[in-house]
């Protein structure tokens, strides 16, 4: 979060996830690390779940986009749209 703006995303390796959203600039929320820091960003796992298919995960991503409003007042670009293949 940075001024009241979220990030959602979903991982099953966050130490690798956090690496490399550390050196993305093709979207939104990596623009906003190069452009702020890294470390004034904080990040933290809102939920944790074991699934049997990638669409739950997926799906509480979207949820949790939804939730905290994180496309028009945040940085993800849209909602996860993934499938299960």
């Amino acid at each position: 979060m940075y001024n009241g703006k979220s990030y959602i995303g979903s991982t099953i390796d966050i130490k690798t996830r956090k690496e490399e959203h550390k050196t993305n600039t093709t979207n939104k929320f990596g623009r906003a690390i190069q452009k702020y820091g890294y470390k004034q960003f904080k990040f933290e796992i809102l939920e944790t779940l074991q699934f049997s298919e990638r669409t739950e995960l997926y799906d509480l991503e979207n949820q949790y986009i939804i939730k905290y409003d994180s496309i028009s007042n945040g940085f993800n670009t849209r909602r996860n749209d993934k499938v299960d293949v």
